[in-house]
């Protein structure tokens, strides 16, 4: 959980692709509208993140995420 400028988003970052597809998948079967990136990390992995940019308060309170 994290605010870019003013807006607040949540990322989950893995490097495990099935695990990516799972937690995009869940996302979305609450009806929010996830974003997946890859990157080549300089070690050559590729890493994921599953990005949400929308409606991210609502999503935080249905689910009861919180930052620690």
């Amino acid at each position: 959980i994290y605010t870019d400028r003013i807006y607040l988003m949540v990322n989950f970052t893995n490097l495990i692709k099935p695990l990516i597809d799972d937690v995009y998948q869940m996302i979305q079967s609450l009806e929010f509208q996830p974003k997946l990136y890859q990157s080549i990390q300089k070690n050559g992995n590729i890493k994921y993140v599953v990005r949400l940019s929308k409606d991210v308060g609502m999503f935080i309170a249905q689910i009861g995420l919180s930052k620690t």
